[in-house]
């Protein structure tokens, strides 16, 4: 199963920070943001710290990329071809935000962390 790289987090927060800078993105505490270019959330949820960022590809016809993380650990999320979001762990069940799936997998977790992949690179 694939992971977000750390590279690929850092360059999606930076474009939904540059996005929430320039004053486009509209977050308001315990409610899901209509974001015109992303969408951006960093709050506690059952006890658990959830972050999530969605940046808008630059090329047309790609889906937008998605980071997620669960008390700092990385949680895989995909967005689907109709809109909504499905993730490593609740899978079987998609949400209609990213912030509506990492919520979905905290509660399925029922307090376990996620597990920490170590990718190995070469033989």
């Amino acid at each position: 199963m694939s992971q977000i790289s750390r590279r690929t987090l850092l360059a999606v927060t930076g474009a939904a920070g540059a996005v929430a800078v320039t004053g486009t993105v509209a977050v308001t505490w315990g409610s899901t943001p209509a974001v015109a270019a992303g969408e951006l959330f960093d709050e506690i949820y059952q006890g658990r710290r959830i972050q999530g960022t969605v940046a808008q590809n630059q090329a047309a016809g790609h889906l937008p990329m998605s980071a997620a993380q669960i008390d700092g650990r990385p949680l895989h999320v995909m967005r689907r071809p109709d809109g909504c979001y499905a993730s490593s762990v609740v899978h079987y069940a998609p949400a209609p935000t990213l912030r509506d799936v990492v919520r979905q997998a905290v509660d399925h977790l029922h307090g376990a962390q996620l597990a920490v992949v170590h990718h190995h690179h070469g033989g």
